[in-house]
């Protein structure tokens, strides 16, 4: 999603409120916690001028990885998330969006640059080619606006966790914290480490009574805060491109967010069977027999 200001006009809030008070961390971070949708532009969507007198948009892209429409505002009323609920009464939703390709870099890499798959050639992670040779030619948004004169940055999982394209920020990326991984337990933290695979896959699930900053995502949503708030005493306008790492294995997150639902609520899937007539390779897990738990088709 993209959350659009105008200008100085985002110092102006009801009742005198400060920023820090309007945008309120706890707020922000239960969105993040509950992660957003991506919402794709393409390279020809570059800034136009305003016109005259007005000044450019700010802009704040939002995006989750592996997400689902699984949001009350697209009539999931199992789901609690009232922040992007509220977000989507005040903008658009889209009925008909499709992922260009269901693998995270891929996906990503496609959005951001408004090319697809098959032209970007990015599977996991991304090829050296595509950092190297792709980006120069097709530049992403964070670029096309950092060269239209706005304040640029990237957080969490936008890049990959690969070097990010410097000479097009204003700042270099923010992934969180040092040392901060999928795991906030000791006990979880150990079993990753004692994994014998690419992923250092630990429990496929955690829920762990922490703040919201034990996990990257909540140190990602407080420096886009702090950012927010130094931005707006900028004279010139801001992009920020925010990228939450969850609901991405592992199913990582507070214990708060989990008491939110009951087990027994939670519906499984109608149609696990792999559809009549696709490719062999369509149903391939990859990530998911590296977990310690059991997954399979039939049970899930």
């Amino acid at each position: 999603m993209l959350r659009l200001s105008r200008g100085r006009d985002r110092k102006k809030h009801p009742k005198g409120q400060s920023m820090s008070s309007a945008m309120n961390r706890r707020r922000f971070l239960g969105t993040g916690a509950a992660a957003m949708a991506g919402f794709a532009m393409t390279r020809s969507l570059a800034p136009a001028k305003p016109p005259a007198g007005a000044r450019p948009m700010n802009i704040l892209f939002l995006g989750a990885d592996d997400l689902r429409v699984e949001l009350g505002c697209y009539g999931a009323t199992h789901m609690r998330t009232p922040h992007i609920d509220a977000l989507a009464a005040r903008g658009v939703v889209f009925s008909r969006a499709y992922v260009q390709q269901a693998v995270c870099a891929a996906s990503r890499a496609s959005f951001l640059t408004g090319c697809r798959p098959d032209t970007t050639n990015v599977d996991y992670p991304y090829n050296p080619g595509f950092l190297k040779d792709f980006l120069p030619a097709h530049p992403a948004l964070h670029t096309i606006f950092h060269q239209a004169g706005y304040y640029t940055r990237c957080f969490g999982k936008i890049h990959h966790s690969h070097a990010a394209d410097l000479d097009n920020l204003s700042e270099p990326d923010y992934v969180g914290e040092k040392g901060t991984g999928n795991y906030a337990l000791p006990s979880s933290v150990g079993k990753a480490k004692k994994a014998k695979n690419q992923f250092g896959s630990g429990p496929a699930t955690e829920m762990a009574d922490v703040d919201d900053t034990a996990y990257k995502d909540g140190q990602i949503a407080r420096e886009v805060v702090a950012t927010l708030e130094r931005a707006a005493k900028q004279d010139k306008p801001f992009f920020l491109s925010v990228g939450f790492y969850k609901p991405h294995l592992p199913f990582c997150a507070p214990q708060k967010y989990w008491d939110l639902y009951k087990r027994e609520d939670i519906h499984l899937s109608p149609n696990p069977e792999v559809p009549k007539g696709a490719p062999a390779y369509a149903p391939a897990t990859y990530e998911l027999p590296t977990y310690p738990e059991k997954w399979g088709t039939k049970e899930h």
